[in-house]
């Protein structure tokens, strides 16, 4: 690829990803003069690529959307699909990867219909994905996902007709706050029946009405951190809460544990993890437990010390 032609292709990509441009800002986007950008602009044109350009103060170059690419349709199951998979590689997991997801999604947004683009701009504002879980959650329809974006994108009250795990109904005004997946779908807001933060399951929403309302979300609501610590401490027959308290800070804690379904809060100079559990599960924890860089000391229950042990007794009679 010759330079001139890599440059076309950059020159569009930021167009495309950041609509209206100066010249001064696309020349040193690209280490190129001025001079050379408007000769590249005239280039396109001659390729009857629709670029517009408006002169004086607040102009710029802009490309209007499906000049190269007819807009594309999406299901709502296809547009949902296809967002969530590119929100799923994170740079924890490959940086490279991670910023070829950040490109394509941009891309993406010069080639949806003006409808699709809507919603997908709210859904990347309103959704947060739980990395490392691969849960399977209970179906949940595209619309209600999407619908729901956009009313935390929106800003909007919503009225839920919401039951819970016994079937119990109820009426509810709701500000969501924020969506997160973490096998189910969640959305985590302020209930005015309750008057007070509470998650719901998105599938359990037996009919769902945006209002006119619109509310002020509190500054850095973190969605996924309020459905995770929910998760970690809600009753389940059977189960058993593990709390451990682990020798490092909350900011590397949440870089090496998994935020899915467990809660981590700062304790003096350590952190405290919380986790519900099932006894079979014990094992794998205390595997997970082993694995970490710092220290770690187990304050319940007596079984997770149980399955360390038993771990550690395994360990060294395979090491003979």
């Amino acid at each position: 690829m010759t330079d001139f032609t890599g440059r076309i292709f950059a020159l569009v990509d930021l167009l495309q990803a950041y609509g209206r441009m100066t010249t001064a800002e696309l020349a040193r986007r690209l280490d190129v003069s001025e001079r050379t950008i408007r000769r590249d602009v005239a280039r396109l044109h001659d390729l009857d690529v629709h670029v517009s350009v408006t002169p004086g103060r607040g102009g710029g170059v802009s490309i209007e959307p499906g000049s190269l690419l007819a807009p594309l349709r999406f299901t709502d199951n296809e547009l949902l699909a296809l967002l969530l998979g590119l929100r799923s590689v994170t740079p924890s997991e490959d940086d490279a990867l991670a910023r070829g997801a950040g490109t394509a999604l941009k891309r993406l947004d010069g080639v949806l219909t003006p409808r699709a683009r809507a919603r997908a701009h709210a859904l990347a504002a309103a959704v947060s994905v739980a990395p490392g879980s691969t849960a399977r959650g209970v179906h949940t329809a595209s619309e209600r996902v999407l619908e729901m974006a956009e009313s935390i994108h929106q800003r909007r009250r919503v009225r839920l007709r919401y039951a819970t795990s016994d079937g119990t109904e109820s009426t509810r005004d709701v500000d969501p706050y924020g969506l997160v997946r973490i096998g189910n779908w969640y959305v985590a807001g302020y209930c005015h029946l309750r008057r007070d933060l509470r998650t719901f399951r998105l599938d359990r929403v037996r009919s769902f009405a945006p209002s006119e309302t619109t509310f002020e979300a509190p500054a850095a609501f973190d969605a996924l951190a309020m459905v995770a610590g929910s998760l970690a401490q809600a009753p389940a027959s059977g189960s058993i809460v593990c709390r451990v308290q682990l020798g490092t800070d909350l900011e590397t804690a949440s870089r090496h544990v998994p935020p899915a379904l467990v809660l981590l809060e700062p304790d003096g100079d350590g952190v405290l993890l919380t986790v519900r559990a099932y006894p079979d599960e014990l094992e794998r924890i205390a595997l997970h437990l082993l694995g970490m860089p710092w220290s770690v000391a187990i304050l319940a229950p007596p079984e997770l010390r149980d399955a360390l042990r038993g771990v550690g007794e395994r360990a060294i009679r395979l090491a003979c």
